[in-house]
């Protein structure tokens, strides 16, 4: 009988561990999840009220990063560009710096700056400051995955809650054996 009563308790207590720590885990990764969804729904919402214009590339300050291997070579263009906001006055900033990487293609193995002088682009710039601005065909949008990281979030924290409540039985069955 003592042994049926010991192998219950030590059934108990690698539930409790088993249970503590998957619930812990799942914690953890609901966690990074969520702070992963915010932060990109809060950094897509700061380009909210931003602007399009047409600017013209009048500068690059380009630096090359040989690199180790031919892929890893890069090359950093931070393109120092012209354009005028929405009232017609005229600004001439540094927008942002793009990082070019060879592509797989082996046709074209040269590595090229993004941006040369003349070439037209379009920049997105907060009309509140317009010298806050960004290269792009396209603002950037809400994500259309944040909403999948919700529904991973509801699943791993679903998942947290139940392995915490187990390892909960656990140690109330525990001790009450006691």
């Amino acid at each position: 009988m003592r042994e049926i009563e010991s192998s219950r308790k030590l059934l108990l207590v690698l539930t409790l561990i088993s249970f503590g720590g998957a619930g812990a885990l799942m914690l953890l990764l609901t966690l990074f999840i969520s702070v992963t969804a915010l932060w990109g729904t809060v950094h897509n919402l700061s380009y909210w009220g931003w602007l399009s214009a047409s600017a013209t590339v009048v500068q690059t300050e380009n630096s090359e990063d040989p690199g180790a291997y031919n892929r890893s070579r890069s090359i950093t263009s931070c393109p120092i560009i012209r354009f005028s906001d929405r009232t017609g006055k005229s600004y001439e900033v540094r927008s942002t710096c793009t990082t070019t990487r060879p592509t797989g293609d082996r046709r074209r193995r040269g590595l090229r700056p993004a941006y040369r002088r003349g070439q037209t682009v379009t920049v997105w710039y907060d009309p509140k400051n317009p010298s806050h601005t960004l290269i792009a065909e396209h603002k950037p949008q809400f994500n259309p995955l944040y909403p999948l990281f919700n529904c991973w979030t509801l699943l791993f924290g679903s998942m947290a809650v139940g392995f915490l409540f187990g390892a909960k039985i656990s140690r109330d069955e525990l001790r009450k054996s006691n």
